[in-house]
C-alpha cells in the first residue's frame, strides 16, 4: 500500500475497508494471512470452516469445537505435524 491509502483519518485496506493508524500497520495487515486464499478445510464433514493458514486449522482442530479431534486419524496427523514443526525449530 502507499500513501494513497489515506482516507482522511486513517490508512484504509482496500479489501476489507479496515482502518490502520500507520502505513506500516496497513502493509503488515496486507501481508498477513487475512486476505489469502482459504486452502485448508476442516476434515469433519459437517464443519464448514476454511482457513488460509495451516496454523489456524490446527488451532481449530485442537479447540475441538466441531468434534473432529475425536477421530484417531486426525489426532495422529496433527501430532505428526506438531512433532515435525518442533524438530524444524531446534
Amino acid at each position: 500500500a502507499t500513501s494513497r491509502s489515506w482516507n482522511g483519518h486513517a490508512f484504509e485496506c482496500f479489501l476489507c475497508h479496515g482502518d490502520f493508524r500507520t502505513l506500516h500497520s496497513l502493509n503488515a495487515h496486507l501481508q498477513s494471512p487475512k486476505h489469502q486464499e482459504k486452502i485448508y478445510r476442516c476434515p469433519q464433514s459437517t464443519c464448514q470452516i476454511e482457513v488460509s493458514a495451516m496454523s489456524s486449522l490446527i488451532q481449530h482442530v485442537e479447540n475441538g469445537s466441531c468434534g473432529v479431534r475425536m477421530f484417531k486419524q486426525v489426532q495422529d496427523t496433527i501430532d505428526g505435524l506438531v512433532r515435525g514443526m518442533q524438530s524444524i525449530a531446534y
